[in-house]
């Protein structure tokens, strides 16, 4: 049995080819990849991680996370993993707790908590938002209750026929899309493009706003 359960985890890991190396000789991402192999070599029923990925580069984050999610789905392991990153929280969780100053303060689940916070800490926990003045939205999509309204990227869209005109204040070139930091009056607006899209600071753009998933925090 352990010479079996040994195969698959090196096997799942692709981590075959170093099994009779010593730890010290191989690379940071590798030994990461061994100390995990190690936490599943007998089948735990909970694994819990913490910040397994922190000190990783990006290339070898990714590895890991690939063959691990692979690797816990395939067993059923219970798994609590703890992390500062909002797009590894929202992408591999089932179930997602937000901790703020050794609190609990919101769970449930991870599409929940991002377009339907019930605090500001959470929705800029999990990801860029930004508060929109009332005198921008639409009587209709406004409640009666007290509280303020914040928009996320995704819900702004270039459009020839938008409702409102906003103004360049800077671009911020990310490789496959780009930040366009814009503002109305004295709102800050912030959105996706297509890297390709040339648009400049001082540049006046017709956009659509998706009034609909407005996040409300009340107060």
């Amino acid at each position: 049995y352990i010479t079996a359960r040994i195969k698959k985890l090196l096997t799942a890991f692709n981590i075959e080819e170093i099994s009779h190396t010593k730890a010290k000789q191989i690379s940071g991402g590798e030994q990461q990849r061994v100390a995990i192999c190690c936490a599943l070599a007998e089948a735990p029923k909970l694994l819990m991680l913490d910040e397994p990925l922190a000190h990783l580069d990006q290339i070898n984050a990714k590895i890991i996370k690939d063959y691990l999610w692979k690797f816990i789905k395939s067993e059923k392991i219970t798994t609590l993993f703890v992390t500062h990153n909002p797009l590894d929280a929202l992408a591999y969780s089932s179930r997602l707790a937000i901790v703020n100053k050794g609190k609990i303060t919101e769970s449930g689940n991870p599409k929940k908590l991002y377009n339907q916070p019930n605090d500001l800490y959470t929705a800029e926990l999990l990801g860029n938002c930004f508060k929109i003045n009332r005198n921008l939205i639409p009587e209709k999509h406004l409640r009666k209750n007290r509280g303020s309204y914040y928009l996320r990227p995704e819900m702004i869209q270039i459009n020839e026929t938008g409702n409102l005109k906003t103004e360049v204040v800077n671009c911020i070139y990310y490789g496959d899309r780009q930040l366009i930091q814009s503002k109305i009056k004295t709102s800050k607006i912030e959105f996706y493009t297509v890297s390709s899209m040339k648009i400049s600071k001082g540049d006046t753009l017709n956009i659509t706003i998706n009034f609909e998933d407005l996040i409300f925090i009340p107060k």
